[in-house]
């Protein structure tokens, strides 16, 4: 049984968001790490609205390549 392509690019998309998603985190610490006193706010002023954005993203993607598979999927027999 092959792979479609629009399943394996659903799951590119999800590897893809995840090294996203570590890089974010990473990045949010690193900036809070500046200044401890302020660490929490700025760790959340960049957290959030970069993972958020990245996993809507993500989201838009699979959606597109999920109506892709459906529309080139021949029509069930049921």
């Amino acid at each position: 049984m092959e792979k479609s392509t629009g399943t394996f690019k659903q799951t590119v998309v999800i590897v893809i968001q995840d090294i996203l998603l570590l890089a974010i985190l990473s990045y949010s610490i690193y900036e809070g790490h500046k200044d401890l006193d302020q660490f929490t706010g700025i760790f959340l002023r960049n957290f959030i609205p970069l993972a958020l954005s990245t996993v809507l993203g993500a989201k838009l993607l699979i959606r597109k390549f999920r109506k892709t598979v459906e529309q080139d999927a021949p029509p069930s027999a049921a």
